[in-house]
């Protein structure tokens, strides 16, 4: 019985992470000289303005206009307070009058970490050099920026921006040196005296260009006299590797919205999106502005009354949502020329972000309430509890399963002895992993204030935090620090936050799947949304080459072509108009192969006596049409797609299996749905041969790297289009019989060291035949050699993955109970036959990943593959499973909460 396995191969895709910014607006300047007038340590900063005794008032003088102010390249509508018909776009920016960008900054001051805490957690701590100016440096407000390379950028400067300046830092972790790099006054020849440049109040953001790109803010906006010209805030960019900085002077007086303050910043790669606030007229209102870094241009510029308390941008993939004062949220999107309601309300304004997580979710803090919640990608709100208090930045941690965030911005944080706080993301339990005042205090001499500056380092799972600091609780400022927190060694040996198991629950028959799979022998599935109606649709492939009789069960006449399901709210149907062939389908994947947006479906047939090839259909709209036989010769199995060559094309591995003979092979894409054989072109040998593939960037240099499952070798992408086959591994498993496969291959990062671990299926005849018992293998990823090979080590078992008395030929990597780890699901049978075998992750103790293993293994029975669906879109990922006996159907489990 040829029960042989295929996987269905994605890409690892590793998600281009937008932090998001966390900007505040205080409302007075520290005076060193005198203790604050209040109860807080730090002077009043009520930057959310709730005090309705004491209302905001407008700057009571207006500022002359430059007299000299050049005029611009086309005539530009003055912004207004109020909704205009038309953006008013800032037009293409004439040659600047300002001085050209110096040379770069020479190193400034430099100062050396201190450890703080050797170890659960190791932390350690650094006193930002202090400037040689009459000014009085805070922390930034929002977010410093991690370059790749682990050298982390921020700022500190003036609260207030009349006569001030901020400074730029970069911090090596490797080195623990923290060193001046720029001087923003210094570098823009900026009059002294003139409002602007206060400290940065935005986030940081990298761009696609490998520069970072900021703002100034010039600070309160209470009871403030502009006296002199105020001009508005200006957009710079870095260059991170010379240090210089480049005034971005989209107008002569080089602000991107002219005579408007730019307290929040975020983005990330072409996009930045900044919140414009006008200080003159109505300090209460201004707008969104959208500046695209490679035109050098604000692309849109959307003014609006309701867009107020401006305090965070929330980025989304190509949108971004800002708040209005009544604590809903406001939405600009590509083209639009207003900002449109959202529907979705916090009750509260929005004061700070995280960056979206793999399925779209964001976490955000309010600002009065200090509520803790989290916004799904269709706007609902889920409450996580309330935020200890006011709290200015939060991040997300690597692994998704909390966010952190240090309570009290506005001073206060010693008296709760500046805890760092994570925030499990599914349960909203609050756990303190460290308090830092002390440790700071003992260390660096210093009471921790307020401000924070919050950025997590997702690969090296480092958080560096900023924070003003002071010789007494009572005068908690003066000094500014940063202080980084190892979050490994918090991390690693915490249990699962909600280790309880989910449930299955069979729906098979609930959701239609049983008739319209009659009559074939599964081998291969594929999930998407192949019509954009918002419901996973199912590929089915077949193996029809068996007798016709033998299919002629459950109602069947024979054998059956393939199928494609459609989704939908009543379960799934047959469509009819899909061109299914009799043939050996072996694998498939959905992939966008022609760039119109929609899923197109590569086919991957094992072809023997004359069957169809490997075939490639266009998705026309939801309707499938057969475009190419790509391959006709190979035995292919697996089948996977990724841009090796970075030419915006995604391309097609195609794994053949060793009985056929010939090779796996490299299809590039030529566009127009033509594809061209570059296997040896790109380096890759003529003898891989296998039944599994993954795809990921195993060694994080950026290009993709190929897993094949069954010779067990890998090839690293060079980032050039080549690949390098990756020798240093172990992989060899022993073998009982003379069809003892291994198979199917998972990747996914099992002990949030930031690194992909790879699984391995097992097809093993001999678990039937001889009675022998296998397991799926877990291989850690320690990191590249002096070689350049990859590290890994087993750790099967001591990770708990006991041997399965049947076949496990597909593998997935899949967090089934929303509790932050990656559960591992394998297509062996649990429960007596009943349910797929699932080992459930129970957390990570010195490094390694512990599994629980599931009750009632013994059935023989198994499935030839596994797909993750949600199949009736209630969050939850489902489990599809690819029957091969016609006289079984393929099973649909549901889960649901344990």
């Amino acid at each position: 019985m040829d029960r042989a396995p295929h996987r269905l191969l994605h890409a690892f895709v590793l998600l281009t992470l937008f932090t998001m910014s966390c900007a505040g607006s205080e409302t007075a300047a520290p005076v060193r000289a005198e203790p604050p007038p209040t109860s807080s340590p730090e002077p009043s900063l009520s930057d959310d303005q709730s005090d309705a005794s004491a209302p905001l008032a407008a700057p009571t003088a207006q500022p002359t206009p430059p007299t000299a102010q050049p005029a611009p390249a086309t005539p530009q509508p003055e912004p207004t307070t109020q909704p205009t018909a038309e953006p008013a776009v800032v037009a293409p920016r004439p040659a600047p009058t300002a001085p050209a960008p110096t040379a770069p900054a020479p190193v400034g001051p430099s100062a050396q970490t201190v450890v703080l805490q050797e170890a659960n957690p190791r932390v350690t701590g650094v006193v930002y050099p202090r400037p040689d100016y009459d000014g009085d440096p805070w922390s930034q407000w929002g977010q410093g920026v991690v370059l790749p390379d682990g050298r982390v950028i921020s700022a500190i400067g003036d609260h207030i921006g009349r006569g001030g300046n901020s400074f730029i830092f970069v911090f090596d972790p490797a080195t623990g040196v923290m060193t001046q790099v720029a001087d923003v006054a210094d570098s823009l020849d900026h009059p002294a005296e003139s409002w602007g440049f206060g400290k940065v109040h935005g986030q940081m953001v990298l761009g696609e260009d490998g520069d970072v790109y900021f703002s100034t803010y010039w600070g309160s906006r209470r009871g403030l006299e502009f006296d002199d010209a105020y001009q508005g805030d200006m957009l710079l960019r870095m260059n991170t590797d010379s240090y210089a900085l480049e005034p971005y002077a989209l107008e002569p007086i080089g602000v991107p919205v002219p005579l408007h303050g730019v307290p929040s910043l975020a983005g990330g790669g072409r996009y930045l999106y900044g919140e414009a606030l006008d200080p003159f007229s109505n300090p209460n209102s201004g707008g969104l502005f959208v500046f695209d870094t490679v035109a050098d241009d604000v692309i849109a510029w959307l003014p609006d009354e309701r867009h107020a308390q401006f305090r965070n941008v929330i980025v989304h993939e190509d949108s971004a949502m800002v708040a209005a004062s009544d604590g809903s949220l406001l939405r600009y999107e590509p083209g639009a020329t207003t900002l449109r309601p959202t529907g979705i309300s916090l009750g509260d304004r929005l004061r700070a972000s995280t960056r979206p997580d793999s399925s779209g979710i964001i976490y955000a803090v309010t600002t009065s309430q200090h509520d803790l919640v989290a916004i799904d990608p269709d706007g609902n709100v889920r409450s996580l509890g309330n935020a200890v208090a006011y709290s200015t930045s939060i991040a997300l941690l690597p692994d998704q399963s909390a966010f952190i965030y240090v309570p009290d911005a506005h001073g206060g944080t010693a008296n709760f002895g500046a805890p760092v706080i994570a925030v499990d993301t599914s349960t909203g339990v609050q756990t303190t992993l460290v308090e830092l005042d002390q440790l700071a205090r003992d260390g660096l001499g210093l009471v921790l204030g307020g401000s924070f500056n919050v950025t997590v380092d997702p690969t090296r799972r480092l958080a560096h935090i900023g924070f003003n600091a002071g010789p007494t609780h009572e005068s908690p400022w003066g000094e500014v620090v940063q202080i980084t927190v190892e979050l490994d060694n918090q991390l690693a040996d915490r249990p699962a936050a909600n280790a309880a198991a989910s449930s299955f629950e069979a729906a098979t028959d609930t959701f239609d799947l049983a008739a319209p799979l009659t009559g074939i022998r599964g081998h291969a599935v594929a999930v998407a949304d192949v019509n954009a109606d918002g419901w996973d649709d199912i590929f089915v492939g077949t193996f029809a080459d068996r007798p016709p009789e033998t299919y002629a069960v459950r109602g069947a006449q024979g054998p059956n072509p393939d199928r494609l399901l459609l989704g939908g709210p009543d379960g799934f149907r047959l469509d009819d108009t899909f061109p299914g062939r009799l043939a050996r389908s072996a694998g498939a994947a959905f992939a966008d192969l022609d760039g119109d947006g929609d899923p197109d479906l590569i086919v991957s047939r094992n072809v023997r006596r004359d069957f169809y090839g490997t075939e490639i259909l266009r998705n026309d709209d939801g309707r499938f049409v057969s475009v190419l036989e790509l391959d006709g010769e190979r035995g292919g199995r697996a089948v996977g797609t990724l841009d090796y060559d970075g030419d915006g094309r995604l391309d097609i591995f195609l794994v053949e299996d060793k009985w056929v003979g010939g090779s796996s092979v490299l299809f590039h894409n030529d566009g127009d749905l033509q594809f061209t054989d570059t296997t040896a072109a790109a380096g890759l040998p003529n003898d891989v041969f296998g039944l599994g593939l993954a795809i990921a960037d195993l060694d994080g240099n950026g290009a993709d790297d190929l897993v094949v499952g069954g010779a067990n070798r890998i090839f690293l992408g060079d980032g050039n289009g080549g690949f390098i086959e990756s020798t240093g591994a172990d992989l060899d498993w022993d073998t009982y019989g003379p069809e003892d496969d291994i198979a199917h291959v998972a990747v996914g990062d099992l002990n949030a060291d930031g690194r992909p671990d790879i699984v391995f299926g097992q097809h093993y005849n001999s678990t039937l035949d001889f009675d022998t018992e296998v397991p799926v293998r877990l291989y850690l990823n320690e990191g590249i050699d002096n070689s350049g090979n990859l590290l890994l080590s087993d750790a099967t078992d001591a990770a708990g993955l006991v041997g399965l008395p049947t076949k496990a030929p597909k593998v997935l990597l899949v967090d089934l109970n929303n509790d932050g780890w990656l559960d591992l699901v394998t297509t062996a049978s649990a429960g007596n036959g009943a349910v797929p075998a699932v080992f459930y992750h129970q957390g990570v103790t010195a490094g390694i990943p512990s599994f629980a293993a599931p009750a009632g293994l013994g059935d023989d029975q198994y499935w030839i593959d596994a797909a993750v669906i949600d199949a009736d879109r209630d969050g939850r990922d489902d489990v599809f499973l690819v029957e091969w006996e016609p006289a079984l159907p393929s099973r649909l489990f549901r889960t649901t909460p344990g």
